[in-house]
């Protein structure tokens, strides 16, 4: 979740109301789904790992538990080496012969957009199947194609404000089990 500076109290509730909601249109489990999350401003801050949880009730209440702790900065290259590195690993709850999932939300601009790109291309050569989502007038479209996977027509979205966020959970639920096997390990990377 974005816990910088330029996230009004709101709306970084409207952003766990909108995990929350995704995370209900799935079965959580130590064989399901598994989910983890890292929430990111000036750095990358772990909130829990994929083998921290084994039910959708616990995921819930710890997204629930999110502070927003402030920042400046956009250092997404540092989210998505974070995420890839640390998330995505065996002594975190990774499993082999599952599908990884990053899910990227912005309302802004990287702070090094050269970097994010190399970063992002890194995870989908590790198998990291990237969503990218925009909130907002201040986000680069561009940008969100290049770090998401590709068709970026199925893994990269745009709104128009943290409220719209509630039109695509859907949606965004669907695509992340298109064409995937039953048990994920899905990352998801809240950052401004």
């Amino acid at each position: 979740m974005d816990i910088s500076n330029s996230i009004w109290r709101p709306d970084f509730d409207r952003q766990k109301q909108f995990v929350r909601a995704v995370i209900n249109r799935f079965t959580v489990g130590e064989e399901n789904m598994r989910i983890g999350a890292v929430a990111f401003a000036d750095f990358p801050r772990l909130q829990f790992h994929l083998n921290r949880y084994y039910s959708k009730r616990d995921v819930k209440q710890a997204i629930g538990r999110m502070r927003q702790h402030g920042g400046i900065y956009t250092f997404t290259a540092d989210a998505i080496r974070y995420m890839r590195k640390r998330s995505f690993r065996f002594e975190n709850g990774m499993r082999e012969n599952t599908t990884k999932i990053g899910i990227i939300i912005t309302d802004g601009r990287s702070y090094d957009t050269k970097a994010t790109a190399m970063e992002a291309q890194k995870a989908r050569d590790e198998g990291i199947h990237l969503f990218a989502i925009g909130v907002g007038d201040k986000v680069d479209q561009h940008e969100l194609d290049v770090i998401a996977s590709h068709p970026t027509s199925h893994y990269s979205f745009m709104v128009e404000n943290f409220d719209s966020l509630k039109y695509i959970q859907d949606l965004l639920a669907e695509k992340t089990c298109t064409g995937m096997r039953h048990a994920r390990d899905i990352g998801v990377l809240f950052y401004r």
